[in-house]
């Protein structure tokens, strides 16, 4: 016989069950006690290893979706990897660009299915110049140029920002582009490249060869600020760059470095590290200064400005200052749209190219076409 017992209480003289109870021998109760005792225990015991075999079943199953799931998400990953038009305009509709940028972005990508390759290789240079010829103008090139941005940030090229470059680029040359247009209020670029050719003759001829490192250094770099000319010092001995000489600009002839610490758009551009040829070196060696000795200058002036012009004027064989030889150099290297050389200057010089633009273009050629009509 079989029971199905619930609840069972057991004392000295009875044994008692939820719904009745018997009476008897102690040792008889004792016995049906420990016996029906078992028969619950066996049968809890049977429904616990059915209910957890339900439960791992229900696990399995569950692990088993979930790896499916995962395969499923894997390949679609790995067809989504591929390089090529129909999936790169997938991603693009997963992103949250408008409506019209997408349609945009696939009708320029269309244009350029020959350079997927290239794009996918990162070959930058090839890419830039077959959109530098196929764009019609800077903002077209601008466009095209944000495009490919676009694609590698989809598909984490790390290129992006050898492009995001292009683009700061031609954003400049747009800058540019624009102060040609303007027709008023310039002196003509031809007063400008007199003065260059004055600078020239002088290197050729000058004896003094501090003098003529001044202008050498103007010619190839660019035109410094009067108070960092007047405080650059010359270290014949290797320092290690922005640990040493913090509140100091100076020349360091073993490590070919001008570093300009003190300036004043410092909050702005920080340190400048300009490299410095060989060619330049030699003639700051061939002086023969001891180490720590002032450039230009025996020593520190309250008025670097008149100084300097002063120092700037031997050296021309002419009254000049330095802001005119500033302002020319700037306006020679605008008028070349050389946008390599504009940001070389721009570093040197120690502004950005708006404020060259707007502060040293004073001198242009009046028939000066645009980048655009190039």
């Amino acid at each position: 016989m079989k029971f199905s017992v619930g609840e069972v209480k057991y004392s000295d003289d009875r044994l008692e069950f939820k719904d009745f109870s018997f009476e008897g021998e102690r040792e008889d109760l004792k016995f049906l006690y420990d016996l029906l005792k078992n028969e619950v225990s066996g049968e809890e015991a049977e429904d616990e290893e059915e209910v957890n075999e339900e439960e791992e079943v229900e696990e399995e199953e569950v692990e088993k979706k979930e790896v499916k799931e995962e395969d499923e998400e894997e390949d679609e990953d790995e067809e989504e990897v591929v390089f090529n038009f129909d999936n790169i305009c997938k991603k693009m509709d997963k992103t949250k660009l408008s409506k019209n940028t997408k349609v945009s972005y696939k009708g320029i990508l269309k244009n350029y299915m020959y350079l997927l390759p290239a794009i996918e290789k990162e070959d930058v240079n090839t890419v830039i110049d077959s959109i530098t010829i196929k764009a019609k103008c800077l903002e077209t090139k601008k466009a095209h140029l944000n495009c490919i941005v676009k694609i590698c940030e989809l598909f984490n090229l790390e290129s992006k920002s050898l492009y995001s470059d292009e683009i700061g680029n031609v954003f400049k040359s747009l800058k540019i582009q624009k102060m040609f247009s303007r027709e008023d209020g310039y002196l003509e670029i031809e007063v400008a490249t007199e003065m260059m050719n004055k600078l020239e003759e002088q290197i050729e001829i000058l004896n003094d060869i501090k003098l003529k490192s001044l202008l050498v250094f103007i010619r190839d770099y660019g035109v410094l600020r009067p108070s960092e000319l007047a405080s650059i010092k010359i270290y014949t001995e290797s320092i290690e760059i922005e640990k040493e000489k913090k509140n100091e600009n100076y020349f360091c002839i073993p490590n070919k470095k001008l570093i300009i610490n003190c300036h004043k758009t410092m909050a702005d551009t920080g340190v400048r590290v300009i490299e410095v040829e060989d060619a330049f070196l030699s003639i700051l060696t061939e002086i023969g200064y001891t180490n720590g000795r002032y450039w230009l200058v025996d020593r520190l002036f309250k008025d670097p400005l008149k100084k300097m012009n002063k120092i700037i004027s031997d050296a021309m064989g002419i009254v000049t200052t330095i802001y005119t030889l500033r302002k020319m150099k700037s306006s020679l290297v605008l008028e070349s749209q050389d946008i390599p050389l504009i940001n070389r200057t721009s570093n040197v010089q120690g502004h950005c190219i708006d404020t060259m633009i707007s502060n040293y273009s004073n001198y242009r050629s009046l028939k000066k076409k645009l980048i655009s009509e190039k």
